[in-house]
């Protein structure tokens, strides 16, 4: 297998148009495609007010996180990246969010990145998130925050020396696992909830630190009207969700196929209590 970078293996078995892709678009902003879909969230919503109403604290979010990660169990084309212009496989899935300290203006943003094992439950996933982010809330500064602080310090012609040459371990897979283990660049999917301040979903762009090669933003539900199949208007729930994908890490075909199985999941979501 080689040496495992990042908690993946190079992807030997490919073929040629893949191989060659990461040398006609060698960054992920000039490699990024946009997806958006509108999702029926009305079932979902009953299925977590029924779930609430048996004392399980589940949200939204919860299992968006629950569908991503089974999603990726299932379709692991969907959990790799490019680095070093070379097609890697993960092992692992983590995701990376935001957590505002408080509903205010001047409140802290804290960065969280959240390893999703695969055994681990959908009450388990919300378990976690719970925790973690109630640790956040209570913490005045992380380690990310700590390392920021501390290059921050420094005068703008040595923090571009320190940037070049992170980009440059990054390039090669070499920046430091305490540094990594810091940074929410790392990990399969980053998260934006916009829904939980009241704003519909952007587009976000990648970063090009890092090996996230997938982004999705989602905003708050709404209502709006739909036929059903007798012919019937009816008042419904939905949401909207746009994607930013590195599109080098598969063929569209798979692309397509995965984000219907995500959003299957996301849609009937006592799928994801089956074993």
């Amino acid at each position: 297998m080689g040496r495992m970078i990042n908690h993946a293996y190079r992807v030997k078995e490919q073929p040629g148009i893949t191989s060659f892709f990461p040398y006609l678009s060698r960054t992920r902003t000039e490699s990024v495609v946009y997806f958006t879909r509108k999702l029926d969230v009305t079932k979902t919503m009953a299925f977590l007010n029924a779930k609430k109403r048996n004392g399980e604290k589940l949200s939204l979010f919860n299992l968006i996180i629950a569908s991503a990660a089974r999603t990726a169990r299932e379709r692991p084309v969907i959990n790799r990246f490019v680095l070093g212009r070379r097609l890697y496989q993960r092992e692992i899935f983590d995701v990376s969010y935001v957590v505002k300290q408080s509903m205010s203006d001047d409140a802290k943003e804290m960065l969280l990145t959240i390893k999703i094992d695969d055994d681990m439950t959908v009450n388990d996933i919300s378990d976690l998130m719970a925790r973690m982010q109630d640790e956040a809330r209570t913490k005045e500064e992380n380690g990310l925050d700590r390392l920021m602080n501390f290059f921050g310090r420094f005068p703008r012609p040595l923090l571009r020396l320190v940037f070049a040459c992170l980009r440059f371990l990054d390039f090669h897979g070499c920046v430091p696992a305490f540094i990594r283990s810091e940074l929410p660049f790392y990990c399969t999917l980053f998260i934006s909830n916009l829904g939980s301040i009241g704003v519909d979903a952007p587009f976000h762009h990648l970063y090009e630190l890092g090996t996230t090669s997938l982004f999705l933003a989602f905003g708050q539900p709404y209502l709006q009207t739909k036929a059903n199949r007798r012919g019937e208007v009816e008042v419904r729930k939905f949401i909207n969700m746009n994607f930013t994908v590195d599109e080098r890490i598969c063929d569209g075909y798979n692309l397509a196929r995965t984000f219907d199985s995500f959003i299957d999941y996301l849609e009937s979501p006592e799928k994801l209590f089956d074993s």
